[in-house]
């Protein structure tokens, strides 16, 4: 076979498998998902399976499913917590009047600096009263009775999305090294060994990196919900909101923690005058943000060092690059699956091409182990 023949059959077979990557996109979403979730609940399976009484041990069969369980009772659990809240703040939203806003001195100074920047507006122009219409907008019955219709048109699609997940999730918990099996039996038998040393690398990098970013976000959104509490005065349900909501975002990196501080500073207009807070409404928001800010320097200086440093051993420069190349080419899901990205090109890059310089530059910290 001539050079030609072998390209042109490289060719097709890329091609073959980028339209079956494609094409069955979803399916591998539910794979990709079920491996995340294995990773994390794996260090759990080895607890329980390690729990022995005798001469009895709890079977892996049996532990992963206690792990699912604990994962989504979690999920779910949370999914309970916030609701009511956010039922609630709708309701604020809703009833929220401008002759209870309007008579703020900070507001009135806006409107008049936003005046003499438009000379074309009335001298009745107020601020709040469009920002009211538009949130009472967002949380009209119309608007709310059409999220649902959405929300049942594709329950079956969400039910098929949890089961598949759920059911792939429990045999990649239950066997160890079932994904990788799969991948050794889709490439040819010389590469076997590099696959299964690749994915004991991948695998012990990736579960300490969500593990740990999952112990970020429960650290975020702890501290922001204490500062709220106890500085802020903030209601309790408002304040656990802004706390999950702040603590979600922060897996985004960068972006996630800068659209917390924007949304904890807007949700000031709403809770303010629900609050105990002895200020003004400018001084609330400020030390609303002053929370939020204190928790990001707390989450820059040491929740992040310890999490990248120690899990995916990559230099802070480089994880900075990367996460900046994953939103330009795939936005804020690009920023999200950067670092996981770029942890397992490195290893695969470490196995089957480590003559080259730059793999031997970046595969250097994970060789050290």
């Amino acid at each position: 076979m001539n050079k030609l023949s072998r390209y042109i059959i490289i060719a097709a077979a890329t091609l073959i498998v980028g339209f079956l990557t494609w094409y069955f996109r979803s399916i591998l979403v539910y794979i990709v998902v079920s491996a995340v979730i294995a990773m994390i609940g794996r260090p759990v399976v080895r607890k329980i399976t390690g729990i022995k009484i005798r001469n009895f041990s709890i079977p892996s069969w049996v532990a992963a499913v206690i792990t699912l369980v604990m994962i989504f009772g979690i999920i779910f659990s949370l999914s309970l917590i916030i609701s009511p809240f956010i039922s609630q703040l709708g309701s604020q939203i809703s009833g929220l009047t401008t002759e209870g806003l309007s008579g703020k001195e900070v507001l009135n100074q806006i409107n008049q600096f936003i005046i003499k920047i438009f000379p074309t507006l009335t001298p009745d122009f107020r601020i709040e009263s469009i920002l009211i219409d538009k949130m009472k907008e967002v949380a009209t019955v119309g608007n709310v009775s059409g999220v649902i219709s959405s929300v049942a048109g594709v329950f079956m699609d969400l039910f098929v999305a949890v089961f598949s997940i759920c059911f792939i999730s429990f045999f990649f918990l239950s066997k160890e090294g079932t994904f990788t099996n799969i991948i050794a039996a889709i490439l040819p038998d010389k590469y076997e060994e590099n696959i299964r040393r690749a994915s004991t690398s991948i695998t012990s990098l990736l579960s300490r990196y969500f593990v740990g970013i999952l112990c970020e976000s429960i650290g975020v959104a702890t501290i922001n919900l204490i500062g709220l509490l106890l500085i802020a005065k903030m209601e309790p349900s408002f304040a656990i909101l802004l706390a999950c909501i702040s603590g979600i975002l922060n897996v985004i990196p960068y972006v996630g923690p800068f659209i917390g501080h924007i949304t904890a500073v807007l949700s000031s207009l709403l809770v303010y005058t629900a609050s105990g807070f002895g200020g003004s409404l400018l001084m609330f928001a400020g030390v609303v943000l002053a929370i939020f800010l204190f928790t990001q320097l707390v989450d820059n200086y040491l929740f992040q060092p310890l999490i990248y440093s120690s899990s995916v051993k990559a230099h802070p420069l480089e994880i900075f690059i990367v996460i900046l190349m994953g939103g330009h080419i795939g936005g804020m899901v690009g920023m999200l699956i950067a670092i996981p990205s770029y942890t397992v090109i490195r290893v695969i890059a470490g196995e089957f091409l480590p003559h080259l310089k730059i793999v031997q530059q970046i595969t250097k910290s994970i060789n050290k182990e």
